[in-house]
């Protein structure tokens, strides 16, 4: 059986993760709370350790309570795409992450 390495799981979880992020900044860019509120998820995403079952579990939990600020709908959306990106990822890599 294959096992990814930390690298791999970091690397697959980012590129998805970072894809919405991109997209939400370029959204918001005219309302400077939700930009600073979306800078700061990517910040925050940035710190955790993406091979951490509970990291990734805490940052989802986050990202599902600060969605409810945001005035811009489309934004909403992207944030609750990040949540299922996170959670996809979970259960497919659950096995290994620690």
């Amino acid at each position: 059986m294959y096992v990814p390495s930390n690298k791999e799981l970091e690397a697959n979880i980012s590129e998805k993760v970072y894809d919405s992020f991109a997209e939400m900044v370029f959204l918001v860019r005219s309302n400077s709370y939700e930009k600073r509120s979306c800078f700061k998820l990517v910040n925050r995403f940035d710190r955790i350790d993406k091979c951490s079952y509970g990291a990734l579990l805490d940052f989802s939990y986050y990202c599902s309570n600060s969605s409810r600020y945001y005035k811009n709908e489309k934004a909403k959306e992207l944030i609750k795409q990040v949540v299922t990106d996170i959670d996809r990822f979970i259960n497919s890599y659950e096995y290994f992450l620690h």
